[in-house]
């Protein structure tokens, strides 16, 4: 039977979860999703002070040998 793992634990390699946070909202995408998204929402989600966007690289799920780009977007407070 097949376990299903946590995301805080599974991606804990790119983000370290805070409980004492009172709020997070995190989202994880493949850089090219990200990318396909039209301007104007890019561009909102970017001059948004309280939002953090990184580029990483994640473990590929069929190959966790080999590393794809992504994007993780957050924030907390």
């Amino acid at each position: 039977m097949w376990e299903i793992e946590n995301p805080i634990r599974v991606f804990s390699y790119i983000y370290n979860y805070n409980p004492k946070r009172d709020f997070s909202l995190v989202a994880l995408m493949l850089k090219t999703k990200f990318d396909s998204f039209p301007k104007e929402d890019i561009d909102a989600i970017v001059s948004d002070n309280q939002i953090k966007i990184r580029d990483v690289k994640i473990k590929n799920p069929n190959n966790p040998a080999e590393m794809i780009d992504a994007k993780l977007i957050t924030l907390s407070w």
